[in-house]
């Protein structure tokens, strides 16, 4: 009920207060009235009987006793009654009981009072029975709420874990992409070791096979086209995505150095064979090649080793983005993987034959080897730039993670205390009988 209400109500009270005085002095009057011709008629006959001051005394006292008890009865009668149903109906209003009504139909002031009593119970009825069912709508929905935000903060609970294990991962693969990186650097020194001791080489064939066809082929065309890796992915706001992105670069970079090594271990065969062709001549070209072909199954098994850590943090990654998609539905099936490599190079053209003919192609194969060594180089080291961009990457979203798990924390306990409360209030909304 409203301001307003309220003071009309205390302004029909304060009328009806003045029409009760008014009333009152009204049966005073009639009651007078009244009870003088009463009051003759009695002393006309005490007169009879008495005589002198005591029969004054009698007479006056008979008529004040006439006058007070119809006074008492026109009062009773108008005002008395009335007001008693009025308090008792107020009373039990008091009390919660809001089903009760004053039965007074008349339009006099208590009529009135009275009917703005019923209008102000009806009144009080529909907001308790309002804010009763907004009470059990509150708690309904709270207790949804509070099961919701739960079982959000489970999933994130899960999230978080997966992420701790793909950190693991990509600490791991930063160490170990260091390793690789420390061991082309090695190999590119070996190369340029190997490239001075073949121009000795070179020399003392060249002594030796003077007539040697030196135009002839070492490899034809040993490096091929390689098709640009082309990404078309969406912008993404999830980092495991980008993770997974990165990590399959370094999937196909590590492809591409299995590749360069393999090609170089089979360049050291056939180096090895020709240089056994040459006999005597040959045999300080075959320990270099031998050389070449260690290193190069050393960089095969260490880009074997990237490419199942990798694979695994693929997988760590597949679970991660498989754990997202259930808690948050979030589907980014955009990525599209990088088109099949080209072929890394082309097959040999030819083999190295009539070694003395061909050294200096030898010296400028093992010069264009140093070169891939360098290359490899930058791209391990481009690799362990992505790595541990992924690793800063994955910690900051574990970070976030762990924040989110403590706001879902702090919502369900205000879910919990809403529910709380508005149980209270119905509680007390109860105690009124509708």
């Amino acid at each position: 009920m409203d301001n307003n209400n309220k003071s009309g109500t205390f302004k029909e009270i304060v009328n009806v207060q003045r029409s009760i005085k008014a009333k009152m002095i009204f049966a005073v009057i009639v009651s007078l009235l009244i009870s003088t011709p009463i009051s003759e008629l009695i002393n006309r006959q005490l007169k009879g009987i008495f005589d002198g001051s005591f029969g004054v005394i009698v007479s006056t006292c008979v008529t004040l006793l006439v006058s007070t008890l119809i006074i008492s009865l026109c009062t009773t009668f108008l005002v008395t009654n009335r007001l008693k149903k009025v308090l008792e109906a107020t009373k039990s209003g008091a009390e919660g009981d809001l089903s009760i009504q004053i039965k007074d139909r008349s339009r006099d002031e208590i009529g009135q009072l009275a009917s703005s009593f019923n209008v102000m119970i009806d009144n009080l009825r529909q907001v308790v029975a309002k804010t009763n069912d907004t009470a059990s709508k509150v708690s309904a929905y709270s207790e949804e709420f509070q099961v919701s935000t739960e079982q959000s903060g489970a999933s994130v609970e899960q999230i978080s874990a997966t992420f701790q294990n793909i950190v693991s991962g990509s600490e791991y693969q930063v160490n170990k992409t260091q390793e690789l990186q420390d061991s082309a650097g090695l190999i590119n020194d070996e190369m340029k070791s190997m490239a001075s001791s073949v121009q000795s080489v070179s020399k003392m064939i060249a002594e030796t096979n003077a007539k040697a066809d030196m135009g002839m082929k070492l490899i034809g065309n040993t490096v091929s086209k390689m098709d640009l890796i082309q990404e078309s992915v969406q912008e993404s706001s999830s980092i495991v995505n980008l993770l997974g992105n990165k990590s399959k670069e370094i999937s196909q970079m590590v492809t591409l150095i299995k590749g360069i090594s393999d090609q170089t271990n089979l360049l050291a065969l056939n180096a090895s064979i020709e240089a056994a062709r040459a006999g005597d001549a040959g045999k300080g070209f075959a320990v270099v090649a031998e050389e070449v072909r260690k290193l190069a199954e050393e960089s095969g098994q260490a880009a074997e080793s990237i490419k199942k850590l990798v694979e695994n943090i693929l997988d760590q990654t597949a679970d991660a983005v498989e754990s997202i998609n259930k808690g948050t539905e979030i589907v980014d099936n955009g990525r599209t993987m990088v088109n099949e490599t080209g072929e890394a190079f082309k097959d040999i053209a030819g083999y190295v034959h009539e070694i003395g003919k061909q050294s200096t192609d030898s010296l400028k194969a093992l010069e264009s080897i140093g070169k891939t060594s360098a290359r490899t180089g930058e791209i391990i080291r481009e690799i362990a730039g992505i790595a541990r961009q992924a690793s800063t990457g994955v910690q900051h979203v574990a970070a976030s993670l762990e924040e989110q798990s403590a706001s879902n924390e702090e919502i369900t306990s205000a879910a919990g205390r809403l529910n709380k409360m508005a149980g209270e209030l119905s509680e007390e909304l109860s105690k009124f009988t509708v």
